[in-house]
């Protein structure tokens, strides 16, 4: 998008568009360690979490060590239990809808169709399907993470 042209200067566009890329990746390697963590907490309830924590960590790079027991101290796994995954579905299905929108309409910031196009192929729809099913309706493909790769690699 180019909204921000004539108010930000290109380079500091740049360095916030790779600093989101970053950001991205990120997330989606902490969620998949977060997601993984738990499938095979719920595998096996009685083993050492501590040690398949450190486990997951070093498995998904991080290079700083926290405490054993930090997995405890995550929200989601008493709050919202099998949750992060849907944190990986939302950034894929963002990434394909935004590709789509881009291909079908070109800028959408600027554009007078996009608001009528996402009332008309996405909003109208309400709960009448699952995203599954409107994500393939709306761009004719299943949800993947082609799109997300496109964008953030």
């Amino acid at each position: 998008e180019s909204a921000l042209d004539g108010f930000i200067p290109k380079e500091e566009i740049k360095k916030f568009k790779d600093s989101n890329k970053k950001q991205a990746l990120n997330f989606i390697i902490r969620m998949c360690k977060f997601t993984e963590f738990e499938r095979d907490m719920y595998k096996n309830p009685k083993q050492d979490l501590a040690l398949l924590w450190q486990e997951k960590s070093k498995k998904y790079g991080e290079i700083y060590s926290r405490p054993d027991n930090y997995w405890a101290t995550t929200v989601h796994y008493i709050m919202a239990p099998v949750y992060c995954q849907n944190y990986i579905r939302s950034k894929l299905m963002e990434a394909q809808i935004y590709n789509h929108l881009r291909s079908v309409l070109g800028e959408l910031c600027k554009n007078d169709k996009t608001s009528e196009y996402l009332r008309k192929n996405i909003f109208s729809f309400g709960s009448e399907f699952e995203d599954s099913e409107l994500i393939k309706r709306l761009t004719g493909k299943k949800l993947s993470a082609d799109d997300f790769i496109k964008i953030y690699t």
